[in-house]
């Protein structure tokens, strides 16, 4: 198997000009776009660091954990030992209720730090690319625990890699 993953961080803005702002556009040059900053690329096994996987999850219930030595992968369930977590992206869908993603109890994989958590809000996304960052994988550090309180099932990517 070979694995590629695409990733942008980008922000597009498009302003509508009234013609009293901008007589002599025309409608189509009425519209600027502006894009600074964005962020593009991609990561395969060949690059550094290499991506060996890809991990949709479905946050379906009100809590779980997930083993990133046990972790199921589009394809199978694969130990991710001795990798990190490369890029992390989170979805809710939820009305009302946060999803909340958090260092495991036991055997607890930092996520977002030594104890931080990330809280995911209605409606929101969070997308990291934790690049050459993210703790080692291994027997003792390797479980994500999440909860969701709503009752839509939130989405979680996760992409190891090894660095």
């Amino acid at each position: 198997m070979f694995l590629v993953v695409q990733f942008a961080f980008k922000l597009l803005g498009i302003e509508t000009l009234d013609q009293s702002q901008a007589p002599a556009l025309d409608v189509n040059a009425s519209k600027p776009s502006h894009s600074k900053w964005d962020i593009t690329g991609s990561r395969n096994g060949s690059s550094d660091p290499k991506v060996t996987e890809y991990a949709p999850i479905e946050l379906d219930g009100a809590s779980g954990t997930i083993d990133l030595k046990a972790l199921q992968t589009l394809a199978n369930v694969v130990d991710a030992d001795g990798q990190r977590v490369v890029f992390l992206r989170i979805y809710n869908p939820n009305a009302a209720d946060d999803i909340v993603i958090s260092k495991g109890a036991a055997n607890g994989y930092p996520i977002n730090g030594a104890t931080g958590d990330f809280t995911i809000e209605p409606g929101q996304t969070l997308m990291k690319d934790f690049a050459k960052m993210g703790a080692t994988i291994s027997s003792t550090v390797k479980d994500i625990d999440w909860t969701n309180g709503g009752a839509s099932p939130g989405q979680l990517s996760l992409v190891p890699g090894e660095i």
